[in-house]
């Protein structure tokens, strides 16, 4: 062996030695802790943008045609007038009191006596409506029987039009004792749920009026004879209270209704919520769907769609301030479905400013406009007919072409976080948020810190348009990379629940985009953190 391979291996020799007493040592002797600064890469969140984020996640009213072009379809009842008032029973008291047919007294009158019979009407109050029939949803009769005769009465007092289940109503009463001081007074409620009302009377071709029937007997069973003077009376009030009309029949007049009312578009905002957005087509469909048994007419004299902090837009088109017919609905074999009418009206750039109101985005309609009940008179021989649930409405179909303008449209989601954050080192350093853009548009990127202490913009930069082909699809991404820094606070925050909130400003020329949805953008935020390794 040559004696440089020899020194070679003895040189290796003494090195495994070292390295073997600085094991040796280290483990006998733990007394200060080794450390290491490094980074680390640590994914945080991720996300994507795309114009289905207009819809507010509610893709379901996106729907692509046979050339690729995205659509807006959406459906909404913007009124369903409420009449209930046009049939509701009167709350006020409707008192009855007779006397008994005598003068002078008192007179001893033996028990199972009749007293006082009767067969009357109850006339009501009811607006303008000549009712013939009505039935209950819920509501109560409030009921007060009084009487000043001096011994025990049996009080029958019978409505035979008021009826549920086949059973009409009855009320009976055993009196007490009482005097023209004290009198004996008995009250309560009944229960009206599902009770049909006849109002045609006793005469059964009236309206208004409510057949009852009196009798009032010395009780059978009581001890002592009735002692009765003539100037003894007994009465008997009742009134409504809360009684909802599920359904009524009858004429209902010829008087004008105000129908005006803001109608919040609540759904609607719900769904296309953007902003920075032209768009170049619009159709829209508005139907007056009439379920209600009578002929009426309705004058609009207003639609303005409203926005907050923008000023309104009145539709313009032929049915604003002219007289609309309405024809009743029909009421088949099998109620309470019944076949409305309906008028329907179709709304487009070329008759009317329609893009102008749609493309406002409103979050209300302001609608103006009066009803008149039977413009031509009882046509129908006192049956009109309504179902108190389902009146008139209005129904609104949108189909917007996703054919626009979209320069300066902001377009935002949160991130999903995809780790356990709880296993971030406690750090600063750098974060990476890579994006991948699909949209034919570049813009501008911000993303912001977001927690219950509030919004903080961390980057704010500019991103390039997805690279087209030559007939302006996107056929690849544009990959770019935006470096933040965050502070330990930051990173503090982030373990606390903190989120990631990425917004999207889409840059163009103003030139038309056709929207085939495939448009999107991808983004994900990575953690280069710089932080320290110890071992013990």
């Amino acid at each position: 062996m040559s004696r440089s391979k020899r020194k070679q291996i003895q040189h290796s020799i003494a090195i495994v030695a070292f390295l073997m007493l600085v094991a040796l040592f280290s483990a006998c002797k733990r007394e200060e802790p080794t450390s290491w600064k490094i980074d680390a890469l640590f994914p945080i969140a991720q996300g994507n943008i795309s114009f289905a984020d207009l819809t507010q996640d509610q893709e379901e009213y996106l729907v692509t045609d046979a050339d690729g072009l995205l659509h807006l379809l959406y459906t909404d009842t913007l009124q369903a007038f409420d009449l209930d008032t046009l049939v509701q029973l009167p709350d006020t008291i409707i008192e009855n009191t007779f006397s008994l047919p005598f003068a002078g007294g008192p007179f001893s009158v033996p028990p199972g006596n009749e007293l006082y019979n009767d067969q009357s009407d109850i006339a009501l109050s009811v607006n303008n409506v000549q009712l013939r029939e009505a039935k209950l949803s819920s509501g109560f009769l409030f009921y007060k029987l009084k009487s000043t005769v001096d011994g025990e009465l049996d009080i029958q007092f019978d409505l035979p039009g008021v009826i549920k289940n086949g059973v009409p109503l009855s009320l009976n009463v055993i009196s007490s004792s009482a005097s023209a001081d004290a009198a004996f007074v008995d009250e309560g409620f009944i229960d009206l749920s599902d009770y049909s009302i006849d109002l045609t009377g006793s005469s059964q071709v009236g309206y208004n009026r409510v057949a009852a029937n009196y009798l009032v007997t010395v009780y059978d069973g009581a001890a002592l004879n009735a002692e009765v003077f003539g100037t003894d009376t007994v009465s008997v009030e009742l009134s409504f209270v809360d009684a909802r009309v599920a359904f009524a029949r009858g004429f209902f007049g010829d008087d004008l209704y105000d129908l005006s009312e803001n109608i919040a578009l609540d759904a609607l905002a719900d769904v296309f919520s953007g902003e920075g957005i032209q768009l170049e087509e619009i159709s829209l469909d508005l139907k007056l769907e009439n379920h209600l048994g009578v002929d009426a007419q309705v004058l609009i004299h207003q639609l303005q769609a409203q926005r907050d902090g923008y000023n309104g837009i009145d539709l313009n088109h032929a049915i604003i301030g002219n007289p609309i017919n309405v024809t009743r609905a029909a009421l088949p074999l099998f109620p309470p479905e019944v076949l409305p009418s309906a008028n329907e009206y179709y709304f487009d750039q070329d008759n009317s400013n329609v893009l102008d109101f749609i493309g406002l985005l409103p979050h209300s309609i302001d609608l103006v406009a009066d009803l008149q009940m039977n413009p031509f008179g009882d046509i129908s021989g006192g049956n009109d007919f309504i179902y108190t649930d389902e009146t008139f409405k209005l129904i609104f179909n949108l189909d917007v072409p996703l054919c626009m303008s979209v320069d300066g449209l902001i377009l935002q989601d949160t991130l999903f976080i995809e780790s356990d954050l709880t296993e971030l080192p406690e750090s600063s350093g750098e974060v990476h948020l890579y994006l991948e853009n699909h949209f034919p548009l570049g813009g501008q990127v911000q993303l912001y810190l977001t927690s219950v202490e509030g919004d903080v913009l961390v980057a704010d930069d500019l991103f390039e348009p997805g690279i087209q082909n030559a007939f302006g699809s996107p056929v690849s991404p544009n990959q770019s990379q935006v470096s933040i820094h965050l502070s330990e606070d930051d990173f503090e925050l982030l373990q606390n629940g903190a989120q990631f909130i990425l917004r999207i400003a889409l840059l163009g020329s103003g030139e038309q985009l056709k929207i085939t949805g495939n448009e999107h953008l991808k983004a994900k935020i990575v953690a280069d953190v710089n932080t320290t390794l110890s071992v013990e």
